[in-house]
């Protein structure tokens, strides 16, 4: 999550970056047709990287908490099981107890 999280903020402040390039880029009067093209090239690929992080994030999020409910699920179940798995346990020692008894005689 972290690491998703530093992407997202790298990508944010790079498109910040571009933005100041392009201002400045604007406010010159030497202008490259070159380099206005692939400001606009950079500008559409960090956006498009800044959208694909966030919906990564959004995705990490959306399935840790579907895990995070299915554990809390299982770890019920295995609560619920306890008090049944003692029951057996006690069975089979009489059961053992009673086998041993019969062999004995």
């Amino acid at each position: 999550m972290e690491a998703y999280d530093g992407a997202i903020m790298f990508y944010v402040d790079q498109l910040g970056l571009h933005k100041q390039l392009q201002q400045q880029q604007q406010s010159s009067v030497v202008d490259a047709s070159g380099h206005r093209q692939r400001l606009s090239e950079n500008f559409v690929y960090l956006s498009g990287k800044l959208s694909s992080m966030e919906e990564s994030r959004k995705q990490l999020v959306a399935s840790l908490e579907l895990q995070t409910e299915y554990a809390r699920l299982v770890e019920h179940e295995l609560i619920s099981l306890k008090p049944q798995l003692a029951q057996l346990r006690k069975q089979r020692n009489r059961i053992v107890k009673l086998v041993a008894v019969d062999l004995k005689n």
